[in-house]
């Protein structure tokens, strides 16, 4: 007998937690625009997407370490480099 496909994706836990990254983000954003269109302080504003900045950049670094770690050196080295410019990136402009 065939085996039955699992249509909710629960078969990884990827797709959730990629789901929830993207939810989480969205909240973070919206909050972000509005206090932003209130005129409520720009520092507030700046953290929070920032924030939901950072939570995109781990979801993502965890998903292109899993491409690169079977990669050779080369592939890895520059992993480490582009994902170090990306968080200086983040964290610079908020000092």
């Amino acid at each position: 007998m065939p085996k039955k496909s699992n249509r909710s994706g629960g078969g990884s836990n990827m797709n959730k937690i990629a789901f929830y990254t993207v939810v989480i983000l969205a909240i973070l954003l919206l909050v972000a625009a509005i206090l932003s269109w209130v005129g409520t302080g720009s520092a507030i504003v700046g953290w929070l997407i920032s924030i939901g900045l950072a939570i995109a950049v781990i979801f993502l670094a965890i998903h292109a370490w899993y491409f690169v770690r079977s990669k050779p050196i080369v592939w890895k080295i520059l992993y480490i480099v582009c994902l170090l410019l990306v968080i200086v990136g983040i964290i610079i402009p908020r000092i």
